[in-house]
């Protein structure tokens, strides 16, 4: 990495929970290729966040994985455990699911 570039770091907490093989391979295949990709996740401070970037390395940042992305000026980590979707133009690489349960009181 050139030491111009900044590097913005999601990695705050050890609270980490390792992702799937699966998921792992497919981000592993868009940093050998430099795919550029639109990043949904979720930052402690801000919520869900959106982050359009070229996926450069996985990294392991105080034992949790990242996927570091380049946005131009500078590179952003994130933790893969934050990740929500990622997306290769319109095709979801990457999507979680969310699943609301009802249940009926009685």
């Amino acid at each position: 990495m050139p030491a111009t570039t900044a590097l913005r770091s999601d990695v705050t907490t050890s609270d980490y929970r390792p992702v799937g093989c699966d998921l792992h391979s497919e981000l592993e295949l868009l940093a050998m290729q430099r795919e550029a990709v639109l990043v949904e996740w979720v930052d402690p401070d801000q919520g869900q966040v959106e982050s359009r970037g070229v996926v450069i390395d996985i990294e392991i940042v105080d034992r949790a994985e990242c996927l570091v992305l380049d946005l131009g000026d500078q590179r952003l980590r994130i933790r893969l455990d934050r990740l929500r979707g990622v997306f290769r133009g319109a095709q979801a690489v990457f999507r979680r699911q969310y699943f609301v349960v009802a249940t009926d009181v009685l």
